[in-house]
């Protein structure tokens, strides 16, 4: 009988010391993304993130080719 006290007094020692380490624990935030700036490829209106756009001076193209094919095309 002294033997179950026991375990049960040391399950509760147990149980409130690891609640009171999570709760003491800072929680994990993750870092804040930004969302991109979309522009439109002036070629066939495709949205593409700025940052993956092909860029020819004020103009946005969504690949190398489309840049090329607007200039060849002559201005619009």
């Amino acid at each position: 009988m002294k033997f179950l006290l026991f375990v049960g007094l040391l399950a509760v020692i147990w149980l409130m010391w690891k609640k009171h380490k999570a709760r003491g624990a800072a929680p994990v935030v993750p870092p804040a993304t930004r969302a991109e700036r979309m522009v439109s490829c002036r070629h066939c209106g495709l949205l593409v993130p700025e940052s993956d756009s092909v860029t020819d001076g004020a103009d946005h193209f969504c690949s190398q080719e489309h840049s090329q094919a607007a200039r060849s095309a002559g201005p619009q």
